[in-house]
């Protein structure tokens, strides 16, 4: 199951990761006011916050389900299993930038 998560998150990581970085990075048609330095230190903000949402929801979520459910194994499944599914769902996204 690890792998399989593990393999996963670099599926992911190598569909959006650099285009998002891309996206971000390039030079806009119309002028922003927006510098490199300024859009490096929001997406930095932007990982560094869902990042430590993300991990504190799940760690929360599986805790609860290891200690209150009679069969948590199929309960710590579902959360990564939930958690997968979002992930692909957020892949529509990447084409709308």
């Amino acid at each position: 199951m690890l792998v399989g998560g593990w393999s996963l998150a670099g599926v992911g990581m190598r569909l959006c990761y650099v285009d998002t970085l891309n996206v971000v990075f390039d030079t806009p048609v119309e002028a922003d006011g927006i510098d490199g330095p300024e859009a490096a230190g929001a997406v930095v903000m932007a990982e560094v916050i869902g990042t430590a949402l993300a991990a504190t929801l799940t760690a929360s979520a599986v805790a609860w389900l290891l200690v209150s459910a009679a069969s948590p194994v199929g309960g710590v499944a579902a959360v990564f299993a939930g958690l997968g599914v979002l992930a692909l769902g957020l892949l529509p996204l990447r084409s709308r930038v």
